[in-house]
């Protein structure tokens, strides 16, 4: 016979997690089921790492160009690119711990793999499944790639930009909104060479107009070159590995955004998305791209 639950929820990112942990303060006998990490990507692979970096990116810039001004002297300060990413790695390790200890304070089930519906209504999960009298989908979302520039290679996206391998001189950054308005201000804190494309007429679009001219202010001051109304069609890989060497590797983060991730609720299966990696030790070999853009008419 089925395990038997009031609630099964597919995903443990954050709607999917919160979700379970009040169906099981309602009294309801809960259980989650998740194939990579409890939290999700914002926990694991987008939001967290983003800040975790940015705090080292902020820290690292005041160091440098901003303790004179309080009377502190730092000489020799460096970047160790090693020491950044396990600090990453920890924060979001102790979030996802924690999110795992508030399945158990609940007394939620976490069921490791991938979940399906079937044709009853129920979770399936590889060979075994679960009887359900509600199911809750929280399948989370994978970031969309810009036509004609897929993901690949040194073309990354979020999760991408944020787990390089090591320190690009150079990176161009596809989509001014938040997530790719935070990889640009990070990596230009860091010293490195950073374009930042956007379709529309101003960075952060969704944003007031006045407050978007102050952020783009600040990234003029963070050695960031801002490229707006100007629209992606392309890119071609300029150089052979061989011919670019290691300390001039740049690397390409494709933002336009995320969607939701794609459930047939009567076969497929659906859970929270995974982190797109791919390769990243190749994803910032090539020489700089030869970005082919089309310039929009303003007014």
């Amino acid at each position: 016979m089925a395990d038997k639950y009031d609630m099964i929820v597919i995903g443990a990112g954050p709607g999917g997690y919160v979700a379970a942990i009040r169906a099981a303060q309602l009294g309801q006998k809960t259980a989650v089921v998740e194939k990579d990490k409890p939290g999700g990507r914002c926990l694991n692979y987008a939001c967290i790492p983003a800040k975790t970096i940015l705090y080292s990116a902020e820290v690292y810039d005041e160091a440098r160009n901003g303790a004179a001004d309080l009377g502190i002297k730092v000489d020799g300060v460096s970047i160790d690119w090693d020491v950044i990413g396990k600090r990453r790695e920890k924060v979001s390790g102790t979030l996802a711990g924690g999110v795992s200890g508030l399945f158990d304070k609940n007394k939620i089930d976490l069921i490791e793999g991938e979940g399906a519906l079937t044709a009853e209504g129920d979770v399936k999960v590889g060979r075994k499944t679960y009887e359900a009298g509600a199911v809750v989908l929280a399948s989370g979302s994978v970031a969309m790639p810009i036509p004609g520039v897929e993901f690949g290679g040194r073309v990354v996206d979020t999760w991408g930009a944020w787990s390089l391998p090591e320190l690009p001189q150079r990176i161009a950054v596809v989509g001014a909104g938040a997530s790719g308005a935070e990889i640009a201000s990070a990596y230009g804190r860091f010293g490195t060479e950073v374009t930042l494309i956007e379709m529309l007429d101003q960075v952060l679009p969704a944003e007031d107009k006045d407050c978007a001219k102050v952020v783009e202010r600040a990234f003029k001051k963070q050695n960031i070159d801002v490229v707006l109304g100007t629209k992606v069609e392309g890119s071609t890989i300029s150089a052979s590995p061989a011919d670019v060497p290691p300390t001039s590797r740049p690397s390409t983060s494709a933002r336009p955004g995320s969607r939701p991730k794609r459930t047939d609720v009567s076969r497929s299966t659906s859970t929270s998305a995974p982190p797109r990696t791919g390769s990243m030790r190749s994803a910032t070999w090539s020489a700089a791209p030869r970005w082919r853009t089309r310039r929009r008419r303003r007014g």
